[in-house]
This record gives structure tokens, sequence and C-alpha cells, in this order.
């Protein structure tokens, strides 16, 4: 793969059925729901995933359901020749005052971020509430 193809080949894949769950923490601290939508990417609704959407702030990424999957059948990715600025999103209910933790799983090949952040997960509208950054060739991580 050249270097050009291998700057942008980003497997961003968000695996829900296990690895992506919301521990939701109320009052009595017994009751777990995880609120993400399609936490799973199985259910569809024609060729888009339901309750899931793309942004692409470069105009440059590819996003596609792969049959490359830690569990389950299904996952998300983006891939780019030039590199991207993009997302697989969901709008996800919480309550306020109550504690969530957020997991998951990204997997990468040859991705080399240059001078962006390379595969991560973020919450948007909360300052600094993001994941590590995962470059590089990376199993499921």
């Amino acid at each position: 793969m050249s270097k050009g193809k291998a700057f942008g080949i980003l497997i961003f894949i968000i695996i829900a059925a296990v690895g992506f769950s919301i521990l939701l923490s109320i009052r009595d601290k017994t009751v777990w729901k995880n609120p993400i939508p399609n936490p799973s990417f199985e259910e569809m609704e024609g060729d888009t995933v339901r309750a899931w959407e793309t942004r692409d702030w470069q105009k440059g990424a590819q996003f596609a359901v792969d049959t490359v999957a830690r569990t389950g059948n299904q996952s998300l990715r983006i891939s780019s020749d030039e590199g991207a600025d993009a997302s697989w999103s969901a709008v996800v209910p919480v309550l306020p005052y109550s504690r969530y933790r957020l997991t998951g799983w990204i997997k990468t090949d040859n991705l080399d971020a240059g001078t962006g952040a390379g595969a991560l997960f973020n919450l948007h509208g909360i300052r600094d509430a993001r994941t590590p950054s995962v470059t590089g060739t990376s199993d499921w991580t």
C-alpha cells in the first residue's frame, strides 16, 4: 500500500455489542441500561445503519458497514486516501447528574494521523472528553 493510501486508510470500527456500552448509574446504582441506539450496528434501514449518521468535515472520507467485527456481525468503518476529519455519530440520551462510562473498540490499518488526531472516541460538547488516539496498525484496542 502506498504511503498516500496508508495515511488515509482508517478503519474506525466501533463495536458495541460487547465493547461499546455505557454504564448508567442512577440513585440506587443497580440499574444498567445501554442508552446507545442500535449499539451493535445490526439494525439497518435500507443501506443505512439505524440511528447512526456520518459526518465528513473535509469531504474526503468513505463510510461503510463492514463484516470485520470483534463481536457480532458488523462494525463501522471510515477510510480515506488523503486523510479525513470524519466520524460516525449517534445521539445518546442521558440523565442529568448521572455517571456514565464509555467503552469501545477501535481497529486501525496503516493509519498515519499526520497532523490529525488519529482514531478515537469523543463526546461532542464536552471539552476534553476523548480517548487517547490510536494510529498505525492496531488490532482491536
